[in-house]
């Protein structure tokens, strides 16, 4: 194998003759000095300036004679003659498997990236998996056991998180509503059962749902450490003996 990247036959003449100007010692070797002259290093061409006053304008003389032979700057021409031969070692040392057939995960994981399949999937995933197993499934089998947690909603949430700094508390909580609240809404979006006049209502609140917001950057600062705790445990009792209440009068 080659020691050096061997460039065309103008690169090759113009190191030989910098090479010979070059009688100093520079540390490194004088063929990757004429390489860095030729892609006008300044740092080495000061360098040389200093060292050997007499060839720099030789030197300058073989560069510009050099670059008028190229449409590119001498930079880019020395990088690229580099790059194939980087490849071509390489293409060398490195084989390539033979491609063998998709298993069908990669298939199905294709087919779900790409938009013209991937969208079919999804409605049929929404359809098939939240309309008919949720939403008929769960409305004939599951209905009591939901009414029963959806009535106490965040309460028992709120109590693994009581002993957490109050921004965990909050963020937990809210992604536990944002969620239930989409399933729920989706649910009941393709049972047919959103009426434009729930949509209305729901409009109507988004001014409270500001106020509620903008209230929210005084109070929180209010609510922190102990008040945040106690506050948790009040209100998961007020809901657990509302639920209790509930049960014994309705049974």
């Amino acid at each position: 194998m080659r020691g050096n990247v061997e460039y065309d036959s103008n690169i090759e003449k113009a190191i030989e003759e910098i090479t010979a100007l070059l009688r100093a010692d520079y540390g490194i070797a004088k063929r990757a000095l004429a390489l860095l002259l030729i892609q006008g290093d300044s740092r080495i061409r000061a360098n040389v300036r200093a060292k050997e006053p007499a060839a720099d304008k030789p030197i300058a003389a073989v560069v510009e004679r050099l670059s008028a032979l190229y449409h590119e700057p001498l930079s880019y021409v020395v990088a690229l003659r580099r790059q194939q031969d980087a490849v071509r070692i390489l293409s060398g040392a490195l084989t390539h498997a033979p491609v063998r057939g998709l298993s069908w995960r990669e298939r199905l994981s294709r087919a779900m990236i790409n938009p013209l399949t991937g969208l079919p999937i999804l409605f049929l995933i929404l359809y098939y998996g939240l309309y008919k197993l949720v939403g008929e499934f769960g409305a004939g089998v599951a209905s009591g056991t939901m009414a029963m947690v959806s009535a106490i909603g965040g309460p028992p949430i709120a109590l693994l998180y009581r002993n957490d700094m109050g921004p965990t508390v909050r963020a937990n909580l809210g992604l536990v509503f944002a969620m239930g609240l989409c399933i729920t809404i989706s649910v009941r979006a393709l049972a047919g059962e959103v009426s434009w006049d729930e949509v209305l209502i729901g409009g109507a609140l988004l001014p409270a749902v500001w106020l509620g917001l903008r209230a929210s950057g005084h109070l929180i600062p209010r609510v922190e450490g102990s008040r945040l705790r106690n506050a948790i445990v009040i209100i998961a009792s007020a809901a657990a003996l509302l639920l209790l209440w509930r049960g014994l009068v309705s049974w």
